[in-house]
């Protein structure tokens, strides 16, 4: 479970970092994950992010008992084309979706809009490690969420930097 707000947190930081060639219009990001005691981690990162970056408001869609039915809920929204932006997957299930998503051309790669932005390709997983260090350090309670979103956001920019 802990693998979700991992990705949480690592989402958040890459939209900081990709947030600066955005167009000036809003940005509505619609996002759903599993387990709805998660919301504990995921509410405040998008409201601290959003307090940042007014043009990007993150929605929540009800969030789905486990990852199964999450998983479910997915496959059957690539069915109506009513998929979210952003999905925290199982990753027993990730390999599962990805096939069908791929079918319908309903993923986009992310590579190529990080490059643009000058994300490192090859400090990717220095850059994972880091992060989900700061995130176990929350969930252990060793330091607060705006202070580990903090430090993400530093750490981040100063391994892209190198």
């Amino acid at each position: 479970m802990r693998a979700g707000l991992w990705r949480s947190i690592a989402l958040m930081t890459l939209m900081t970092i990709a947030s600066g060639a955005r167009a000036a219009e809003p940005v509505t990001l619609d996002v759903f994950y599993a387990f709805p005691a998660f919301a504990k981690f995921h509410e405040p990162i998008a409201q601290e992010f959003m307090k940042r970056h007014p043009d990007i408001k993150i929605v929540f869609r009800a969030p789905a008992p486990t990852y199964d039915d999450g998983h479910q809920a997915m496959m059957r929204a690539a069915l109506t084309h009513q998929l979210p932006d952003v999905y925290y997957s199982g990753y027993d299930l990730l390999e599962e979706l990805v096939h069908a998503l791929v079918k319908q051309n309903d993923l986009v790669d992310l590579g190529p809009l990080l490059a643009a932005e000058g994300y490192p390709a090859g400090n990717s997983v220095r850059i994972w490690r880091a992060q989900r260090d700061v995130i176990s350090a929350v969930m252990r309670g060793d330091i607060a969420p705006n202070a580990g979103y903090e430090k993400i956001v530093k750490d981040t920019a100063a391994m892209m930097a190198q």
